[in-house]
């Protein structure tokens, strides 16, 4: 089933408000299976402030999707084959770029990353004590 997409845009003259309506209907899949339907709706009433900020927003976004399809096109283009001298060039380059992290982070940066990355291992242990607790909960009742 492909998505069926519907999107509708009304303005009120009167109120001054601009009404968009999105309805989105899909299959759910988690990789290629199907695990059920989708339907998606959402209704937006914008008044003149939001209008103007929605239009500047979607600008910008146009603005990036255009540098994203030159610089995808420019990948699809066939690269050279990687020399050893590359190959080295290539290490050397990650070496370099910690070397310049570490000289421009500051003592404030490089404490926010080692929290980071608490945080994210902590985060981490939690989804995979929920992930036992489901299976736990669930038993043998269904098969994963």
């Amino acid at each position: 089933m492909e998505a069926k997409i519907e999107s509708k845009s009304t303005y009120d003259d009167r109120k001054k408000e601009l009404t968009h309506t999105t309805s989105e209907e899909r299959e759910a899949k988690i990789g290629e299976e199907k695990i059920g339907d989708l339907l998606i709706t959402s209704k937006g009433i914008y008044n003149e402030a939001g209008i103007r900020k929605i239009l500047k927003d979607l600008g910008a976004q146009k603005e990036v999707h255009e540098k994203n399809i030159v610089n995808l096109k420019e990948v699809q283009e066939k690269a050279p084959e990687m020399t050893p001298e590359l190959k080295s060039l290539k290490g050397n380059l990650k070496i370099l770029q910690l070397i310049d992290h570490k000289e421009k982070a500051s003592e404030a940066d490089i404490k926010k990353e080692v929290d980071d990355l608490k945080q994210s291992e902590e985060d981490l242990k939690k989804v995979k004590k929920d992930i036992q607790d489901i299976k736990d909960a669930i038993g043998s009742r269904l098969k994963f």
